[in-house]
């Protein structure tokens, strides 16, 4: 959106300079080139304001297809607001978040975790196996008898097994092999993951920092042009610039104010795809 401001306030701009450059031009202290140059800088700004509009529109299409709500009548508010940089954190600082909150090394280490265990059962499975079973059981022709003389009519059996798994094939060594190399696969998926993850962190800390020195040059160099276009439009008034002088500096301006918006954005992206590695994205460290 505030592209298309951008672009609107370059209208305007366009706009008066096209009407001075009429009035001089009506006066005679403009020629008819400087009176071209001015509609063609105009209708550029106008075309400029259409393309801006129409991938304002786009955007918030694609963000209601997004959300799930783009065939329905719910609609949605942007902030629009260009905040500044959060402070950096230091390469370790994150890695360690990565490893306690990044959703996908969590989920890593739970696959670990049952690797491990299913190792452990298949390594079980070489144990010796003990089982003891017991009953009691009583024999009378009445029920009378039965329940009264316990020590003649009842009696008790216990058992106890043991049993030692001497040849199995390969089908256990091979369960248990397989178990093992499980557990590697997950261990190495796991390094690899943490060894991805440091390389895009260290990605977007530079990014950052790149931003960082950025955008305040940004600000200054759009603090020049306007300057510029407001000293260049009052010698054009005066008769001591040119047409040319003055488009060259609305083109600057819109340049700069273009680049600084577009830093700001580029940086709070970066900033989100940090929250997101880090695993902080809906939530406060």
């Amino acid at each position: 959106m505030q592209l298309l401001d951008v672009a609107q306030s370059n209208l305007n701009s366009s706009q008066q300079q096209l009407a001075l450059t009429k009035q001089r031009f009506e006066l005679g202290s403009a020629r008819k080139t400087d009176l071209l140059k001015a509609e063609v800088r105009y209708g550029q700004a106008r075309v400029d304001v259409v393309n801006n509009e129409a991938a304002l529109k786009n955007a918030y299409l694609s963000l209601k297809n997004a959300m799930g709500i783009v065939r329905t009548k719910r609609d949605f508010t942007i902030n629009d607001d260009l905040l500044s940089l959060d402070t950096i954190p230091v390469f370790e600082n994150g890695f360690e978040s990565i490893q306690k909150f990044n959703p996908s090394v969590l989920a890593k280490k739970h696959q670990i975790t049952n690797a491990e265990y299913s190792e452990k059962i298949a390594k079980s499975s070489r144990l010796p196996n003990i089982s003891a079973s017991a009953n009691y059981s009583g024999n009378s022709e009445d029920f009378q008898t039965l329940s009264n003389e316990w020590d003649e009519n009842w009696s008790m059996n216990t058992s106890l097994s043991f049993s030692v798994p001497i040849y199995t094939g390969n089908t256990l060594s091979t369960t248990i092999q397989q178990a093992k190399l499980n557990v590697r696969k997950q261990e190495s998926e796991y390094l690899t993951q943490l060894q991805d993850l440091s390389v895009q962190l260290q990605l977007i800390l530079d990014q950052l920092n790149y931003y960082k020195e950025v955008i305040p040059i940004n600000e200054k160099v759009l603090a020049s042009a306007e300057e510029d276009l407001k000293l260049v439009q009052q010698r054009y008034s005066l008769g001591s610039a040119s047409i040319l002088e003055v488009l060259d500096a609305q083109v600057s301006l819109v340049s700069a104010r273009s680049s600084l918006i577009r830093s700001k954005y580029d940086s709070m992206i970066e900033q989100a795809s940090l929250k997101a590695i880090l695993g902080t994205l809906d939530t406060d460290l």
